[in-house]
């Protein structure tokens, strides 16, 4: 079926619940749609890929902890992010002698193409195949998703497993089928160690197979076994991995520190031994170090510029709304809006509460890591997969609406839908290749910039110490070293801390702002006009940043070119 046939029809009136069915309903393989709908999300994806050249900051962490795989530390592996599968996906690239960079980029461009599958797998047999081609081409053309999917991080990796593990579970639910339990349980049991978001996927395995109990008969044990086999692939799998791979390990992997620490944090339990700054080993070791005032610099300082407490829950709000909403994107968000309110009694029935339920819980946790660390927007992409389907329900609609208008309800609908759909169609294209530039890209290209400036002009295995903690592509690119912090409060009150002063580190590196630039660079004279230290301030016009976002101070000579 083409698509001008497939948008010719207006969108269905109701869509039939699935867990209400004595037998699962027969869908018929739609092979040219999967093709057509595969290429459609790899070129956007494959053109970033060659027009981008950027090195994430947690892609950095990731190389680390594969060449520590590499190395047999497994204890290091996994360290910063528990038991994670993604590190062992890039040692097996790394493995293969292909270049890190070129590799990960295209496993995940790979990756978030082929999460196009079962998107449309569950999608379809939840509502129809035109529902599930509409959300397949948003997310395609998700500005946000498009980004990501380029970059050398787990996420795209997890987004695949995640529709997998939806895809799977809907079928042996619906289906009671032994094997797609067995299946959809490897899948969530890889999930969740992919990302922690993949733990949501409890709630469909719990919950689906309970709305499916009163409609069948006979088969309600093989039903329950099923959901429990799936359910215990987790300890299973789990097991098998510490017993067999991870023998040797100090101890089991379980579940990621980090996470224990925030909660706990937001709990007020041992507050103060948490590592609210997300910093991950480095913050940690400076907290274990026994140094006060660097243990003060890592806890107080947040990586990407204000501290965990410094917001107002007014400000904070405000700042949870506007990402919930950038998740979205202003032009799909509209949509997935207009999907839920002409579709409402679709949306709150049971099949579709689970999903509902998932995005809620997930909205709370990042509420929570919100009071302890600056949240990411790719925390809110698990529930924007979900929503997929009430934004493909938006898009017909609207088209449907728009061919009416044109036609004021006399002209040929089966030719206007599609055109109108059509038109749609490139309005989403449109708004998101323009929205494919992540805000944080710029701050990482900067980073990359500045490691290579210091590393060219100061040479290698220099010591680094600056006033935000994720500085991981300054220290990679400048073969250097990050020693330490500098606190602004710390600093504001006694100059250059006494721990800095101790370590005499080659290079300063003090981002700022417009709300802290003098501030900044009055500690820098000060710092600069201590003759003892050695420190002058850098004026190189060819330095890779704007000369009022950061300042330099080095203590050392440049090298002789």
């Amino acid at each position: 079926m083409s698509f001008p046939v497939l948008f010719q029809q207006a969108p269905a009136s109701d869509f039939p619940n699935g867990l209400r069915d004595t037998e699962a309903k027969a869908v018929m393989p739609r092979w040219g749609l999967v093709a057509v709908l595969l290429l459609v999300c790899f070129i956007p994806r494959a053109w970033i890929a060659c027009h981008w050249d950027l090195v994430w900051t947690d892609s950095v962490t990731f190389l680390h902890a594969a060449e520590a795989i590499e190395r047999g530390d497994l204890r290091a592996a996994f360290e910063e992010t528990g038991l994670n599968v993604y590190p062992v996906i890039l040692y097996g690239l790394r493995r293969l002698g292909l270049d890190w960079t070129v590799a990960g980029t295209w496993w995940s461009v790979l990756m978030a193409t082929l999460a196009v599958l079962p998107l449309f797998g569950w999608v379809r047999r939840q509502f129809d195949d035109q529902v599930a081609v509409a959300a397949c081409l948003a997310y395609a053309f998700h500005g946000k998703l498009m980004a990501v999917s380029v970059l050398m991080i787990r996420d795209p990796t997890f987004w695949l497993l995640f529709n997998l593990t939806l895809y799977l579970l809907w079928r042996a639910v619906t289906e009671v089928r032994w094997r797609l339990f067995f299946a959809a349980g490897l899948s969530l049991a890889i999930a969740v160690h992919t990302r922690s978001e993949g733990w949501l996927l409890a709630i469909p395995l719990v919950l689906w197979p309970a709305f499916r109990l009163p409609a069948i008969r006979g088969r309600r044990w093989k039903l329950t076994g099923g959901a429990t086999l799936c359910l215990m692939m987790i300890p299973l799998c789990m097991a098998a991995v510490n017993c067999t791979w991870l023998a040797h390990a100090q101890r089991w992997s379980l579940v990621r520190p980090a996470h224990v620490e925030i909660l706990r944090g937001w709990l007020g339990i041992d507050a103060a031994k948490t590592d609210p700054t997300g910093g991950g080993s480095a913050g940690r070791k400076a907290v274990e170090s026994g140094d006060d005032d660097l243990a003060a610099m890592a806890i107080e300082t947040d990586p990407m510029g204000y501290s965990p407490g410094s917001l107002s829950k007014t400000a904070a709000l405000r700042k949870f709304g506007e990402t919930f909403v950038k998740a979205y994107t202003y032009l799909l968000g509209l949509l997935a809006l207009i999907g839920v309110c002409r579709w409402w009694r679709v949306y709150f029935r049971r099949d579709h509460q689970t999903l509902l339920l998932m995005s809620l819980i997930l909205l709370g946790m990042i509420w929570v890591r919100n009071t302890q660390v600056r949240s990411d927007i790719r925390y809110y992409f698990p529930m924007v997969l979900v929503s997929f389907p009430w934004i493909g329900l938006g898009f017909l609609d609207v088209a449907d609406w728009a061919a009416w208008l044109v036609s004021l309800g006399r002209g040929p609908m089966n030719v206007l839908r599609p055109v109108m759909a059509g038109l749609l169609a490139c309005a989403v294209i449109i708004f998101g290749m323009c929205d494919t530039n992540l805000a944080s890209t710029h701050f990482m290209r900067e980073h990359v910039a500045l490691g290579d400036w210091i590393e060219e002009h100061y040479g290698p295995q220099r010591t680094i110490v600056a006033n935000i903690l994720e500085t991981r592509l300054v220290q990679y690119h400048s073969h250097g070293c990050i020693v330490g912090y500098l606190e602004p409060r710390a600093c504001e009150r006694t100059g250059l801390p006494p721990s800095v002063r101790a370590m005499r580190p080659d290079i300063l590196l003090v981002w700022t702002d417009p709300d802290s630039r003098d501030r900044w660079m009055r500690f820098a004279r000060s710092v600069a006009a201590e003759r003892d230290l050695g420190y002058e301030i850098i004026h190189d016009r060819r330095l890779p940043t704007e000369p009022d976002q950061i300042v330099v101070l080095a203590r050392i000579r440049q090298r002789a070119r």
